[in-house]
């Protein structure tokens, strides 16, 4: 049971620092409501978005995406493609089980992070599995140098970097 709790904790401090460390678009590292980001972005106030609006706003998530986004090729992006966008990663997220977490939002499930994360089910996350943050920080997270990040190797270099932070104000 401690394992889980863990890992639930572990993970949510690997979201929220990854999260905060590359803010999105919104204050603070929050994502803006979808109108407010889309009128935003639009420029030229036509109604649409352009790659090169986009490109403009930096959003480099919704740039690479684009063509998948623009459905009609017209070079455009619309409100509704948008819409459509949005709910297509949102039944993706949750055919993964993320998004289902304890009235987090979009968060992922910890668990089942690690679980997917851990593709060798040994337990631990080796070098070769970490990915991101994770690989970035893999052999200082790895506290005893055997190769693999456990739960609880997670859980204790994150309450290092809290402490380092200080408290929140």
């Amino acid at each position: 049971m401690k394992t889980k709790a863990y890992i639930l904790l572990l993970a949510s401090g690997l979201i929220v620092s990854a999260a905060s460390a590359k803010p999105e678009n919104g204050e603070h590292g929050e994502r803006p409501n979808p109108e407010e980001h889309f009128a935003k972005t639009d420029t030229n106030g036509d109604g649409f978005l352009s790659l090169d609006e986009i490109k403009a706003a930096r959003d480099g998530r919704m740039a690479e995406r684009f063509e998948k986004l623009d459905t009609d090729g017209d070079g455009l992006l619309s409100k509704e493609e948008l819409e459509a966008g949005r709910e297509k990663m949102k039944e993706k997220r949750e055919e993964r089980g993320e998004g289902k977490g304890e009235g987090k939002g979009d968060r992922p499930d910890p668990r089942k992070m690690f679980e997917r994360m851990d593709a060798d089910q040994s337990g631990g996350i080796s070098k070769e599995e970490a990915k991101g943050p994770l690989a970035k920080n893999f052999d200082e997270i790895d506290a005893d140098s055997d190769g693999e990040i456990t739960p609880e190797e997670m859980k204790a270099f994150h309450e290092q970097k809290r402490g380092e932070r200080g408290p929140k104000e």
